[in-house]
C-alpha cells in the first residue's frame, strides 16, 4: 500500500515539475520576445529621430549660411549653350548650375551675400540667352554660333509690332482676324473697315 502512494507520489511529482519547465520555458521564451520587440521599437524610433533631427539640422545650416535656389528659365538650343549659360551663372556667383536643355530651366545655387537671381540672369544674358527677367542684347545674340541661334523670347511681339497691324486701334486688335502673324487679313473687311490701322493699306483691300 505504501508503495502505491509513493508511486503515485512521484507520478504527481513528475507531472507538476514538467509543468513548472513548460511554465518556465514559456516565460522566459515570451519575456525575450518582447524584449526584442521593445529593442527594435526603440531602435525605429531613435532612428526616425535622427533623421528628423538631421533634417532640421540641414535647413539650419542653410539658412545660417544664406544658400538659395531659383529655377530660371532661360532660352537655349545645344549643348553649347548649356556649357555657356552654365559657366555665365557660376562666374557671376553661383555655387551650382544646371540647366536642362529639353524645359530651358536653369537651376541654380548662390549665396545671398555673393549673387543674387538677378545678378545671374544678367550674366547669362550678356553672354547672349534670354532669361525669365532680362533680354539679351542684340550684338551679344548675334555673337553666338548659328547652333546656338535660338527662337528669341520676344520674337512674337517683335513680329507683330514690325507688322502691318502695328498701329492696332479698337477694331483690330492682336488676335481678331485681320491680325494673323502680324499681317492684315484681307478678306475681314468688317475688321479692317479702319484702314488707317494698317500701314500696309493694300493688305486690307478686298
Amino acid at each position: 500500500m505504501i508503495q502505491i502512494y509513493i508511486r503515485k507520489g512521484a507520478c504527481l511529482f513528475f507531472c507538476y515539475s514538467s509543468i513548472v519547465r513548460v511554465v518556465i520555458y514559456l516565460y522566459n521564451h515570451l519575456f525575450i520576445t518582447i524584449k526584442f520587440i521593445i529593442m527594435k521599437t526603440r531602435f525605429v524610433l531613435l532612428s526616425a529621430l535622427c533623421y528628423i533631427l538631421s533634417i532640421f539640422s540641414l535647413q539650419a545650416q542653410s539658412a545660417s549660411t544664406g544658400v538659395q535656389t531659383d529655377t530660371l528659365q532661360v532660352w537655349g538650343e545645344c549643348g553649347m549653350c548649356k556649357g555657356r549659360i552654365e559657366k555665365a551663372a557660376l562666374q557671376a556667383g553661383a555655387t551650382s548650375a544646371d540647366w536642362n536643355q529639353d524645359t530651358k530651366k536653369l537651376l541654380v545655387s548662390y549665396k545671398g551675400s555673393n549673387s543674387t537671381s538677378q545678378q545671374i540672369q544678367q550674366a547669362v544674358a550678356n553672354a547672349g540667352h534670354d532669361t525669365r527677367d532680362i533680354t539679351a542684347p542684340a550684338a551679344a545674340y548675334e555673337k553666338l554660333p548659328s547652333c546656338c541661334h535660338y527662337q528669341r523670347k520676344d520674337a512674337g511681339a517683335s513680329k507683330m509690332k514690325d507688322g502691318c497691324c502695328a498701329d492696332m486701334s479698337a477694331t483690330c486688335k492682336a488676335g481678331d482676324s485681320c491680325c494673323k502673324d502680324g499681317k492684315c487679313a484681307h478678306n475681314d473687311k468688317k475688321a479692317c473697315k479702319d484702314m488707317t490701322m494698317c500701314k500696309d493699306k493694300a493688305c486690307c483691300k478686298s
